[in-house]
């Protein structure tokens, strides 16, 4: 029973962690930290950890391979291919000067051997995909830095994974790795088990699993078979040679990621209801294990640690490995301070206790170092990471982002040419004459498939992260509108109404796009007005000169202020200041 109350409680707290998160924007593991130090044995002690037994090694390993599946799932491969020697020179140099300086760090200040220290270095490289995916989802940030800082969170997680578990062998049984020879063959080992394990599942699930559910029809179906596939491929892999699992779940995601849009979507929502409860009861309990009190006069050289590894480590690592890279020094400068460490860091220390044994002070220290570690990279990043943007000239907040239109006519063409001083602007068409009269036009064109994912997904990379579904064909939008979100997000897809006449039965939740312009504005009746010389486009100034009753002006983007790009107005929205609208010439009755 006791046991029952533990677990529901973590639970709770981890849920109104994930609130807290959402609502003022502070990673959720800086919330499962406090209240899982609040409810442990510092404070008040009714999470009972204890009662779990060895059931919690169990959930430490279903979570790693759970967050790495699901960092896989969000890995791009235009951003890859793209900069791959940028990312290489990130995740080699980076990595590797960060855990040899925390190592350092640890032999000097810390007082703990060499092979403690090395697990403390391995443990530290982890920046995390949660932490780091709530720093992205609060600073909107150029697309080259983004997928710089969200690469390194996912192989960080995997080489810190990895290379920790050698070194829990190392200490645990030294007798198995004898030479660094033997640890460097170990490593390998580990390296080519979790990708063969990972590459047969994956390809399995590819090619006949997946397939076979796609032909029943059922949404469901696909997110819990790829759930329970990465626990099951993660853990074989694991049986095969301890350690290699982590890279295996990586790479199943991945290899994932090349399906269907929908699918890709029904999987990942699935996955983030689902893992985010787990994981936040999972880290409220590991939160709860740590006893800092026996620690009080280690708290210098801890913090001196967290402090030396942030602010000068961390720093030099970044810099040293990206230097001629081509990156600037504003993104340099970025990714040297914004650099979160992640929930996989407890996991890993968390782990390493169990294994080692808690009673270890050299364990003791490791686990409250990094504890401080997170919380003050977490909070510090938290703070900095938007006002740090801007000042570095980073950021690209979503009014300033590049906007794709799907559909050629006299209003997407207007439209286009009119904001296209305040933002990029493109359209993707699928027939090359279009393409061509497009560019005729002084515009850019994308000849692609408006139906295949992999056009948005280089198009995001681009700078072009919304889209404007702007067809006289209610359903051809709502289509492109659904095949577009999964990359894009929902709440950058807008959908403009085709047609008066069209009832679209919708096969999707309405919440994949945004409806946008007035209920009563239809794009065919605005380009037979544009056609027929009863409209036109214009930039006004229409601060309170429009009344709510007047169909004759019709706001449809608001051009925002100080060159802070251009937003669509939705249904309801009244705009302030200047704004691009649909004029309808009045006839001499007085009748639109």
């Amino acid at each position: 029973m006791a046991s029952l109350y533990t677990v529901v409680t973590a639970l709770i707290l981890g849920i109104v962690s994930q609130v807290l998160d959402r609502t003022f924007r502070i990673p959720a593991i800086v919330f499962y930290l406090v209240f899982g130090i609040l409810g442990g044995p510092m404070v008040l002690n009714f999470i009972r950890v204890e009662s779990l037994g060895s059931g919690l090694i169990t959930l430490v390993e279903i979570a790693v391979a759970l967050i790495l599946f699901e960092g896989g799932l969000t890995l791009t491969s235009v951003s890859f291919r793209i900069e791959t020697a940028i990312i290489h020179r990130l995740l080699w140099g980076t990595l590797t000067l960060t855990g040899l300086g925390a190592a350092l760090l640890a032999i000097h200040l810390l007082r703990v051997p060499w092979k403690f220290a090395l697990l403390f270095g391995a443990i530290i490289i982890v920046t995390g995909p949660t932490v780091m995916g709530s720093i992205l989802r609060n600073a909107s940030l150029l697309p080259r830095l983004e997928a710089l800082l969200h690469w390194e969170s996912i192989w960080g997680d995997v080489a810190g994974v990895v290379v920790s578990a050698v070194a829990i062998e190392l200490l645990a049984h030294p007798l198995s790795v004898q030479s660094p020879i033997g640890g460097i063959i170990t490593l390998l080992s580990r390296v080519g088990v979790g990708i063969a394990a990972g590459l047969i599942g994956g390809f399995f699930l590819l090619r006949v699993a997946i397939p076979f559910l796609e032909h029943l029809h059922d949404e469901i179906l696909p997110g819990i078979v790829s759930f329970g596939s990465a626990i099951a491929i993660f853990a074989l892999s694991n049986a095969v040679i301890e350690g290699s699992g982590p890279l295996a779940a990586v790479i199943l995601g991945i290899i994932l990621r090349s399906l269907s849009g929908r699918t890709v979507r029904e999987i990942r929502h699935f996955h983030e209801q689902i893992v985010t409860m787990f994981i936040g009861m999972l880290f409220v309990l590991l939160s709860a294990r740590v006893d800092l009190r026996p620690l009080r006069d280690d708290w210098p050289p801890i913090l001196g640690v967290a402090l030396i590894l942030g602010g000068l480590i961390r720093p030099f690592a970044v810099y040293g490995s990206l230097y001629k890279t081509g990156t600037s020094l504003a993104e340099r400068t970025y990714i040297a301070f914004i650099g979160p460490r992640g929930i996989l860091s407890i996991a890993s220390v968390a782990y390493a206790g169990i294994v080692i044994g808690e009673n270890s002070r050299e364990i003791e220290l490791i686990t409250a170092t990094v504890f401080a570690i997170i919380m003050i990279s977490g909070i510090s990043a938290t703070l900095l990471c938007r006002p740090l943007a801007r000042i570095l000239k980073v950021d690209a907040p979503p009014e300033k982002t590049g906007i794709l239109f799907v559909g050629l006519n006299e209003l997407s063409v207007g439209i286009a040419k009119l904001i296209k001083d305040y933002v990029p602007v493109a359209f993707i068409d699928t027939n090359p004459t279009s393409c061509t009269l497009v560019s005729a036009e002084g515009l850019e064109a994308l000849c692609a498939d408006v139906v295949d994912g992999s056009v948005y997904e280089e198009a995001t990379y681009s700078g072009f992260k919304r889209l404007v579904a702007i067809t006289s064909e209610d359903p051809l939008n709502e289509l492109v509108a659904i095949k577009s979100a999964p990359y894009l997000g929902s709440r950058n897809v807008f959908k403009a109404r085709g047609h008066a006449g069209h009832e679209v039965i919708s096969v999707e939740p309405f919440t994949f796009f945004v409806p946008i312009f007035p209920e009563h504005f239809t794009v065919s009746e605005a380009v037979k007005d544009l056609r027929n010389g009863a409209g036109k486009l214009e930039i006004l100034d229409i601060n309170g000169k429009i009344e709510s009753h007047d169909n004759t002006i019709i706001p449809l983007f608001e051009i925002l202020g100080g060159g802070n790009g251009v937003k669509p107005i939705t249904p309801g929205y009244t705009p302030s200041g200047k704004s691009l609208c649909f004029i309808k010439r009045v006839a001499p009755g007085g009748q639109p």
